[in-house]
């Protein structure tokens, strides 16, 4: 490395020494009830998403079957029940 980046190095380091020992730290340690909380609030968001994409795929599908080709005026609680299986079913491969 150039003296530059020596120099840069060796001051980013010092730096961040304290931070990086406080992340082995709480590596170290158990998992709070905060920590869980936060993993289960993680988990929801997660699901919520992959939710939310599986509607967003099967939607025009759904409007399709709920509106009988044109035939029928639909609403939206028609098109999610019509959507609800296959939404279903999606999921249903992902965890798998």
């Amino acid at each position: 490395m150039s003296i530059l980046g020596d120099s840069l190095a060796k001051g980013l380091s010092s730096v961040t020494k304290d931070i990086t020992k406080a992340k082995h730290r709480a590596a170290e340690r158990p998992l709070s009830q905060r920590d869980y909380a936060w993993l289960r609030a993680e988990e929801r968001r997660q699901t919520k998403a992959t939710i939310k994409a599986a509607a967003w795929q099967v939607m025009a599908q759904a409007y399709a079957l709920a509106f009988d080709k044109g035939s029928l005026p639909a609403n939206a609680r028609q098109i999610m029940y019509a959507a609800r299986p296959q939404v279903l079913q999606r999921l249903e491969r992902r965890r798998q």
